[in-house]
């Protein structure tokens, strides 16, 4: 077998900074460049090498085979700095006991019990809007599955602390503390301000979801996701230790709010910008729910609404880039590489791959008409794939589905001119410069 050094080169490389300046400036441009090449591209970062799995049936079995493809190298160090050693950074030796423990609050039927909560949340949001207003939709995404997630989480949590905890993790996914996250190690040792902010930023979010842990082993009975973390149903695990559920809530929160919300925000951009797509989506949900806010159980009537929202993951893969380290020397591809080299998998270079995706460009709902947007194949994998696929995804999906039943039940939503609307990866990749007014429906 070939060694990893004659892999083929991605496109773009430049001296000194290999493939590092065209990732940061425009890294969706230089993903498209990468599809329909060799199926794995060495990528030059920073000083060290790293391999890009473009292939859909090489990267379905990289996120797939946990044994060979960990969490692991600068990407998943990085992610702990800021999330812990929770369910989506922790390492495979930890993963399946956490896994256990956290599956008995992941249940259909507690997620579906959920409902009432994202109801009034996405019903608190439409009230607070007026007629004729301009919406900065993607903050407004943002504060609206937080508060679902947090009052999901802790079902006790008072207003104030809700709203406290909200302000924290605004300072966590603040663009200068993950600036300061994908700086070199040696940049992020530096005394610099941006590396002050940061420790600051992870210090008070490790300190509210204390509180967060603390007041649920107060009320065991308060029914939230945080106490059904707690007990662990009849996983025969070790239960959960404080510092543990701190990471989880950490990871909650930060990893699973803006990854719903970014979606939320594209669905409503290609809504507003396609009056045939916005028509059908109120056409269906005036003639299921009648003007008022899906249920759980409305979820699988609502067939249009679950294949906007399937093709806006396709479209607009809010993860982006996902990294594995190799636990062992292995072969990938038809070459060898040794223990320890990085991997990344790209759902959105996989997504717009013209051999799984005919015209990857073209936004068409119409292609979820008999697929799922749970069920990951190679060449879509928006929740990742195998035991590490992300185990809120139903949840997001009902989230979503019962978001929208809300805003688009009550509004029509329109573009403001000249908001130049673009993509912008960052933790997720989320639209930039995304403000639409509001129209009383």
């Amino acid at each position: 077998m070939s060694e990893p050094s004659t892999v083929p080169v991605a496109p773009g490389a430049v001296p000194v900074l290999g493939h590092t300046a065209g990732l940061w400036r425009d890294p969706l441009g230089f993903l498209r460049q990468c599809t329909g090449r060799a199926g794995v591209l060495e990528l030059k970062l920073r000083g060290r090498r790293g391999y890009l799995v473009a292939d859909p049936k090489l990267a379905h079995s990289v996120l797939t085979n946990v044994q060979d493809f960990d969490k692991g190298g600068q990407v998943a160090e990085q992610a702990r700095a800021v999330l812990g050693n929770g369910l989506l950074t922790c390492p495979v030796s930890e993963h399946r006991r956490q896994r256990r423990l956290m599956q008995s609050a992941f249940t259909r039927e507690r997620i579906g019990e959920a409902d009432r909560v994202m109801a009034e949340e996405a019903e608190r949001l439409t009230r607070s809007w007026h007629d004729g207003e301009t919406v900065d939709f993607v903050p407004a995404m943002n504060e609206l599955t937080q508060r679902v997630t947090i009052r999901s989480l802790l079902t006790s949590f008072d207003l104030a602390s809700v709203d406290e905890m909200i302000s924290v993790f605004n300072g966590l996914l603040d663009g200068e503390v993950f600036r300061h996250m994908v700086l070199p190690e040696w940049a992020r040792n530096l005394p610099l301000p941006s590396a002050r902010r940061f420790a600051a930023a992870v210090a008070a979010a490790d300190a509210t979801c204390a509180h967060a842990v603390a007041a649920a082993r107060a009320d065991p009975g308060g029914g939230g996701l945080l106490n059904a973390l707690m007990a662990g149903g009849d996983s025969g695990e070790a239960p959960f230790t404080d510092e543990e559920l701190r990471h989880q809530v950490v990871t909650f929160l930060a990893a699973g709010t803006e990854t719903t919300a970014s979606v939320l925000a594209w669905f409503f951009h290609r809504v507003a910008e396609e009056p045939a797509l916005r028509r059908r989506l109120h056409e269906e949900l005036d003639a299921v729910l009648g003007g008022r806010t899906a249920t759980a159980e409305d979820v699988p009537r609502l067939p249009f609404t679950q294949a906007m929202f399937a093709e806006t993951l396709r479209h607009h893969s809010p993860t982006w880039i996902i990294a594995r380290s190799a636990t062992r020397e292995l072969e990938l591809g038809g070459h060898r590489f040794p223990a320890g080299t990085e991997f990344y998998v790209s759902p959105y270079q996989l997504h717009h791959d013209p051999a799984v995706f005919p015209e990857p460009e073209r936004f068409d709902p119409d292609r979820w008409t008999e697929r799922s947007a749970l069920v990951p194949y190679p060449g879509y994998v928006p929740f990742g794939a195998g035991a590490r696929i992300c185990i809120g995804a139903r949840f997001a999906v009902q989230e979503a589905v019962i978001a929208v039943s809300a805003l688009a039940g009550r509004w029509d939503l329109r573009p403001v001119p000249g908001s130049g609307v673009r993509p912008r990866p960052r933790i997720v990749m989320a639209p930039h410069g995304l403000h639409l007014r509001t129209h009383a429906r």
